[in-house]
């Protein structure tokens, strides 16, 4: 008998930013995410993602490679959105035990190690939400 299935939730309503730069990654994850109940928006960088977050967007998770094309990686995100928007959760990937390491630092859940299921970042986000409720 295989592991359980995780149910989508149907009351979530929650954004998710997913800040990824590989498209097929991007697309799974995201459409996953949203099969689950989640709005979920797209960055390709750093970048993108602090202007939509400036934007005023309520968005509740960040899910971010630590590898991001650009002037601002994943750590460089990471730590902006803590500092300045501390109601935001930020997940980080990582493909590299080095950047696996710095990016626990920067995540109340721990970073999360490429390749991964969609599985895990659901997981992963509800962890996040369920200490933010408690």
């Amino acid at each position: 008998m295989g592991a359980p299935e995780i149910k989508p939730s149907s009351d979530s309503l929650e954004i998710v930013l997913l800040v990824e730069p590989e498209e097929s990654a991007r697309a799974v994850i995201s459409e996953y995410l949203r099969e689950c109940g989640y709005e979920v928006i797209l960055a390709d960088n750093g970048e993108h993602a602090l202007k939509m977050i400036d934007h005023g967007s309520s968005i509740s998770v960040v899910l971010a490679a630590v590898k991001l094309p650009g002037d601002m990686n994943g750590f460089h995100l990471a730590r902006n959105i803590r500092t300045y928007y501390p109601d935001i959760d930020v997940l980080l990937v990582s493909d590299d035990a080095e950047s696996a390491e710095v990016a626990s630092d920067l995540c109340d859940e721990g970073p999360m190690e490429k390749p991964y299921h969609p599985k895990e970042v659901l997981r992963r986000i509800r962890a996040l939400r369920a200490g933010r409720q408690r």
